[in-house]
């Protein structure tokens, strides 16, 4: 069994459950929240040009050193800013079992929301794609809605190969569902 899926704070696989297939978003998703902050990092030096072009007093005013000071700062706050992305991006993951689907989402850098779904549960299981970059690049949305009056449905945003984990979801839960009757 996977060492790390051991150490999971919030979730233990039972001892006779294995993982059938475990996955987190698409590289695409990583890349589009992450492109904004990155251009964020050339503010410094585009002020620094508008201010030279537009012949500001600005610029004479203040010593280089609090300048290169104020630049570095920028950078380290966009740097932390792609650090907490990248931080959230990784630790979101989510796995099928031979017994549940179970759904872990970083909502932040110090909180977690686990829910597990039992395949008993499981009454239906939809991918949507939207666009051409998703259907291009083959990513989408994996929707498992369950039964029951509090039911809690899953929606799994930006996967990769949607329509195999669609599959892998009803296959699991078919087999889950013959070994119980």
């Amino acid at each position: 069994m996977n060492m790390n899926l051991k150490n999971l704070q919030a979730f233990r696989l039972d001892s006779e459950e294995r993982v059938v297939l475990k996955f987190r978003k698409h590289w695409f998703i990583l890349l589009r929240d992450s492109i904004g902050t990155a251009l964020a990092a050339l503010v410094p030096a585009l002020a620094l040009v508008l201010a030279a072009w537009a012949n500001t007093s600005i610029l004479s005013a203040m010593p280089a050193s609090v300048i290169s000071f104020i630049q570095f700062w920028w950078l380290l706050i966009v740097w932390l800013a792609l650090s907490v992305i990248w931080t959230n991006y990784y630790l979101d993951l989510w796995m099928i079992t031979d017994k549940r689907i179970v759904s872990v989402d970083q909502t932040g850098l110090f909180s977690r929301k686990v829910t597990v779904l039992p395949f008993g549960s499981v009454q239906d299981v939809t991918v949507e794609q939207h666009g051409i970059i998703q259907t291009f690049l083959n990513f989408g949305t994996v929707k498992v809605q369950t039964a029951g009056p509090t039911a809690e449905n899953m929606t799994i945003v930006g996967v990769a190969k949607p329509a195999a984990v669609r599959d892998k979801i009803i296959e699991e839960t078919e087999r889950w569902r013959a070994r119980k009757l």
